[in-house]
């Protein structure tokens, strides 16, 4: 509820802003997709697992779809989201490359890029 009252006044803001600076056109198409752009991407970094609360360690990268992570799980069942967000555009690109190595000694494990199942 308070990530919701949170984008109102965010997405109230800058209506207002908007409306105040006089933009028009082409400037006021551009200036609401890249506001609504870099809202995205500031409030998706939410929606990843607290670094506290992961199971292993991570390393940053140049922003929250990079870096790298290394967990040793035991009697864990439960899920971690380690990297990712959501943009219209990301700044460094839209191509990512995903590089894992897993080993499962017993029970089951998914990974996911994306909405896809990886499998391998």
């Amino acid at each position: 509820m308070k990530k919701i009252k949170i984008l109102t006044a965010v997405l109230l803001s800058l209506c207002l802003a908007f409306a105040v600076t006089g933009c028009s056109g082409d400037n006021l198409k551009d200036s609401v997709i890249n506001g609504f752009n870099d809202m995205l991407q500031h409030f998706s970094k939410y929606a990843l697992t607290d670094e506290k609360d992961l199971q292993g360690d991570k390393t940053k990268g140049e922003d929250t779809y990079t870096g790298s992570y290394t967990a040793d799980y035991e009697d864990f069942n439960d899920k971690e989201y380690i990297f990712g967000g959501t943009a219209l555009e990301r700044d460094k690109g839209s191509e990512l490359t995903v590089t894992y190595e897993l080993t499962v000694d017993s029970g089951t494990a998914r990974l996911y890029a994306g909405n896809q199942q990886v499998t391998g």
